[in-house]
This record gives C-alpha cells, structure tokens and sequence, in this order.
C-alpha cells in the first residue's frame, strides 16, 4: 500500500465515521498518527508532483479529523471536490474514493467496510513494524554478527515480533499474521 492509497482509505474510514455518527475516538487517533508519520517524497523535480498530491490529501485527512472529531457531517459533493482537487489530474484516486462513494447509502455496507479499512490499515501498520524490527535484526548480525549471543538475539526478537504474531480481529476477519507471511518469505 502506498501513501496515497492508505490516505484515502483514512480519509474514506472518517467520512464513513461522520455519516454512521460513531466518532471513535481510536479512529481519529489513527488517522491522527498516519497524517503526522506519513513521510513525504523528497524534494525534487522528479518528486515534486507526488509530493503535492500527498500534501493535498493528508490537508483533507486533517480536515476531515477536525469535522468528525466535531460532530460535522461532510456532504459526498464537498469530499469528492477536494480529492478531486488533490488528485491533480490523477483519475484513479479520484476512481477510488468514487467507488466507496458508491456504498454510502447502505449502513450494513458502510459498517462492513469500517471494518475492513481499520482491518487494512492496522495490518499495514503492523507490517511496516515488523519490517523495521526486522531491518534492525538485520544490521546487528550484519555489523555485529561475530560477538553476537544468538540464544539473546533470537529470544529478544522473537519477544520484539511477538505483539504481530495475530493482526486483525476487527469484525471477524482472522490473519495468519505478519510474522507467518515473514517466515514464509525467509
């Protein structure tokens, strides 16, 4: 998932907020911590496009924190001019928010996709975690790998992973987890 893909599913998790009249104060705190993490292209020529389309769209996630954390309904007209707005010509950002748009008028579809967006968005989370953990793991037996004592190295990593070992649980949906998904890849 990149970052423009995890915004407009943060940003589509609040509107969703807003019309069920839930206002969790996780969800915001969520989508609080992805706008101040989510790191930005660097400058440059090259990057300059991708980098005012993701400022765009952490403006309107900021935006729309402030309304559901207030209690202001965002009308589908009002979201769907500022992605287009943010998408600066980028027709499948637009496409993606347009296709949850679709389900808006269903709460039982609305309620199910809440679900599954904190489901992705916890799971990404989590993987971003385990890859650091790992490349931590990594630079020590590259730069250490000699002095290393290997029953404290793998005892205290398999305790650093142990918290990924089961993603999920939102609405029924089970993982076989991130740690499962990073063996099978070693």
């Amino acid at each position: 998932m990149d970052n423009k893909l995890l915004l407009i599913k943060v940003i589509s998790l609040l509107h969703v907020e807003g019309l069920l009249g839930t206002r969790s104060d996780d969800i915001l705190s969520m989508a609080r911590e992805i706008i101040n993490t989510t790191e930005l292209p660097n400058a440059g020529a090259e990057n300059d496009y991708g980098r005012e389309i993701i400022e765009g769209l952490l403006g309107t996630a900021g935006w729309m924190v402030q309304c559901v954390g207030e209690g202001t309904p965002v009308g589908r007209e009002d979201l769907l001019q500022r992605i287009t707005m943010n998408a600066q010509g980028e027709q499948f950002i637009v496409e993606a928010l347009i296709g949850f748009l679709d389900i808006s008028d269903d709460l039982e579809k609305m309620a199910s996709y809440r679900d599954r967006t904190i489901y992705d968005i916890q799971s990404y989370k989590a993987k971003l975690a385990v890859d650091q953990i790992i490349a931590k793991a990594r630079r020590k037996l590259m730069f250490e790998g000699a002095k290393i004592d290997w029953s404290t190295f793998v005892r205290d990593l398999v305790i650093e992973l142990e918290p990924y070992h089961r993603v999920g649980g939102v609405g029924g949906l089970e993982d076989l987890g991130v740690m499962e998904r990073i063996v099978r890849r070693c």
